[in-house]
């Protein structure tokens, strides 16, 4: 993944992307607000019983203009109300001297420490975590389907010998790792099959990305579809388990990361 080309991201995908980079430096502590009722300075926070910190992301390239520092300005103090033990502002700019000047300014406003992390610090905490930048700016169907070709190569895997099942198994790893910033992916393999373990990458990725599915049924008219019926009825008022016979399923979907769903 080269460099971020920033200028020509949507700002809510520069959003998205910078929460979900909080979230996997943070391991899950930092949560997103929704800024449709008024986000209160802040677009991430990471809350403990006893203080909270708070992060601004603006996706804003090129200058600090007076317009855009009126916004940060607004925002920290809108902050500035939670009380917070600290508040970073998040934007891919570096400050120039007169943009520090303004910037040391906004730190007598408040009592607060407060940090500008800009283009180079974003750049460079991306680079180290290129599936974000991937997932978010990059088409990963080809990738997908390379994946998709591996998994299927992996019945012959021991043709090689060990050395070229350790290797395969280790690309396929590698290449499943890079798709998405959400969770990562165990594979295992006898030769035989082939299975793929789904393992959130920090606490709270289930909740930013939940993995959802859906059935559909349909049951005959005759004695035993209505019997079958019944009992998966029951199962749903009573909370019992159920297996419904295959013939009665008519479609089922998974929506998993990386596309492994269908």
């Amino acid at each position: 993944m080269s460099r971020i080309p920033w200028v020509q991201v949507p700002e809510p995908t520069v959003e998205q992307m910078i929460a979900v980079l909080l979230s996997n430096m943070h391991q899950g502590d930092a949560a997103r607000i929704d800024g449709r009722g008024g986000d209160g300075g802040r677009d991430v926070q990471i809350r403990t019983q006893e203080s909270i910190r708070t992060f601004e992301i603006k996706s804003f390239t090129g200058r600090m203009t007076p317009s855009r520092r009126s916004k940060v300005q607004a925002s920290l103090e809108r902050a500035a109300t939670l009380a917070p033990i600290d508040w970073t502002l998040l934007v891919p700019i570096d400050p120039n001297p007169k943009e520090l000047e303004w910037f040391d300014w906004l730190r007598t406003r408040v009592p607060f420490p407060i940090t500008w992390r800009g283009l180079t610090w974003l750049d460079m905490e991306f680079a180290q975590r290129p599936f974000i930048a991937r997932y978010y700016l990059e088409d990963v169907k080809d990738e997908i389907i390379d994946l998709a070709k591996l998994l299927g190569q992996e019945k012959a895997v021991l043709a090689g010998g060990a050395p070229d099942a350790m290797e395969r198994t280790r690309q396929l790893v590698e290449r499943a790792n890079d798709l998405d910033p959400f969770y990562k992916f165990r594979i295992t393999s006898d030769g035989t099959e082939t299975s793929i373990q789904i393992i959130p990458r920090y606490p709270g990725a289930e909740r930013d990305r939940p993995i959802t599915g859906g059935f559909q049924l349909e049951f005959p008219r005759d004695e035993a579809g209505l019997r079958a019926a019944e009992d998966f009825q029951r199962a749903i008022d009573f909370s019992t388990g159920y297996a419904v016979p295959e013939e009665y399923v008519k479609e089922t979907s998974l929506d998993a990361p990386a596309n492994l769903g269908g």
